[in-house]
């Protein structure tokens, strides 16, 4: 690890500190959104409950013990947390809390007893009742975090490490976690079997970690395996950040980032990613375009007893276009599809654009045999064909991912379309239903990709980009009313919102909010809002 980077990064926010004893993978998010009116977004966030360019936010579905002030709770609040799972105690509490706790203590609690200044040298008082108490959770497999001021970062770092040889018995030997960690400038202590990660973070990026390295250990939660998100690569590869835009080579993508939801039924996980080009075609068809590419992903696991109905996605570009007439008039806000809440307002120097979808898309429809298999793949790269003014822009670098799909029928359906000068705007849905896999862990990934409109050629506009986009899982869990079926319908919706300039770069207001599903207005009672997901429960 860079120290001289490192030590820039503590001075500019009040760090978290990390600590944890083994590891493992997971990601999970918390909000509640309701939707009685579409909301125009614009540049400078002025558009209500949702802040333009915030990360999705993080929840954690297991109790959270907190010691401190009230204004701790208060950040936990604020990063999305669900308040009932904040469970403030005093630090005489914690040795009779569970073993696999989640502790978040701060600093000013344990600082005064546990650091000792002689002469003007400081160190850490291993013979204090508080340091036996660092060292108790450890041994017994919480994951503690230590909230502080970035000024006490060293010292923090030094308790907890002290505190983790003396449960494990072991010496300090440390190094800096290899690049698949996404570069979080942690470091690594290995010793007797054990393993100590330790490292600096805001409040809302260690409670990622939390689920990250943990949360899977204690809720006995499969890791999701980030190579089948391609979305995850991207983060990995390129250490993009969640849910704000970043070039890639010529390209700019946002990164939602992994969102999961568990229950008695079973895991599901979803992800989306968008990838922009960074040119611009100045004469396609007598208009200036772009070019963009949509990627989702769902994952579900099943629980004992939990069969799969079908997982679907969907990517909609009609609905774009038809925000694109809104924002110029043609048509009133009454006759915008239920998928649009947060319309990225034109004004402030953007003119409406929209997005096509029919330039390509993955995977077609298909009966998959048991090995059937699809690929999907993510634009890191564009280029402007050399065949002519009509060439248009093409993917010039991809990832690629491939996905078996055994004894599963897949189909692809446009629900609703619109022709449009430069392609056409379709709403792709994908459905995937498996056979005999119903019981197993089954996967979606979806893309599509197109044209974006900027206006009159030779002369591209700033423009405004609302895209719908979603993904969802049905099962069935049971009997009901005697003779009936038992599902439920687990359902994770966004907006993306995106202002491109007129060379192609993309603003940095641009990013994704999740939103309520189109069903959920027919009956808001009968649904539930968790994590950001939306889940109903209904009987055949």
């Amino acid at each position: 690890m860079n120290m001289k980077t490192a030590s820039r990064k503590w001075l500019v926010a009040t760090a978290s500190i990390v600590v944890a004893a083994v590891v493992l993978g997971l990601v999970l998010s918390i909000h509640v959104i309701h939707r009685p009116l579409v909301r125009v977004v614009n540049t400078n966030g002025q558009e209500g409950p949702v802040t333009v360019n915030t990360p999705a936010p993080v929840s954690i579905n297991v109790p959270i013990y907190v010691v401190g002030l009230a204004t701790l709770v208060q950040k936990l609040i604020n990063a999305g947390i669900n308040q009932s799972l904040i469970k403030p105690v005093t630090i005489n509490e914690l040795p009779s809390l569970p073993s696999n706790s989640l502790v978040i203590i701060d600093w000013s609690v344990l600082g005064p007893s546990l650091v000792v200044n002689k002469s003007g040298v400081v160190f850490v008082n291993t013979n204090s009742t508080v340091f036996g108490l660092i060292v108790l959770l450890i041994e017994r497999g919480d994951f503690l975090i230590i909230h502080g001021n970035a000024s006490d970062v060293l010292l923090i770092e030094r308790a907890l490490a002290l505190a983790w040889s003396r449960a494990y018995n072991t010496s300090i030997v440390a190094m800096p976690v290899p690049k698949y960690l996404n570069g979080l400038n942690y470091v690594v202590a290995y010793g007797n079997e054990k393993a100590l990660i330790i490292g600096p973070h805001t409040l809302s990026s260690a409670l990622e970690t939390t689920n990250n390295l943990w949360t899977p250990i204690i809720t006995k939660q499969p890791s999701i395996d980030p190579s089948d998100d391609v979305c995850e690569q991207v983060i990995q590869e390129y250490g993009v950040p969640a849910n704000q835009p970043a070039q890639v080579n010529n390209a700019y993508v946002i990164v939602y980032g992994e969102q999961t939801y568990s229950d008695s039924y079973g895991l599901a996980t979803v992800d989306f990613c968008v990838s922009w080009a960074g040119i611009v075609d100045t004469q396609y068809n007598g208009y200036s375009i772009g070019y963009a590419e949509l990627y989702n992903y769902i994952y579900y696991e099943p629980n004992s007893g939990t069969y799969i109905n079908y997982l679907k996605s969907f990517q909609d570009a009609y609905a774009s276009y038809m925000v694109y007439e809104y924002e110029n008039g043609e048509i009133s806000a009454s006759q915008l599809p239920l998928d649009v809440t947060y319309i990225a307002g034109s004004g402030g120097g953007y003119y409406p654009g929209y997005w096509t979808s029919t330039a390509g898309f993955s995977p077609h429809a298909q009966q998959c045999s048991v090995s059937g298999s699809y690929t999907v793949s993510f634009a890191t790269g564009f280029s402007i064909s050399a065949t002519g003014p009509s060439g248009g822009i093409t993917v010039s670098n991809s990832i690629t991912q491939g996905y078996s799909c055994p004894q599963v029928t897949l189909n692809v359906v446009g629900d609703g379309s619109n022709s449009t000068p430069i392609g056409g705007a379709v709403n792709t849905t994908w459905i995937y239903q498996p056979t005999t896999t119903n019981t197993d862990i089954n996967d979606l990934a979806t893309e599509s990709e197109g044209n974006t409109y900027m206006g009159p050629a030779y002369n591209p506009q700033p423009s405004a980009y609302t895209i719908p986009a979603g993904a969802s899982v049905d099962v069935s869990v049971g009997g009901c009313d005697l003779i009936g079926t038992e599902h439920e319908h687990i359902v994770y919706d966004i907006n993306w919102d995106v202002w491109v300039n007129s060379n192609g770069a993309m603003s940095s207001y641009s990013n994704g909010a999740y939103i309520p599903p189109p069903a959920y207005y027919y009956n808001e009672n009968s649904w539930t809002t968790n994590n950001g997901f939306y889940t109903t429960q209904y009987c055949t």
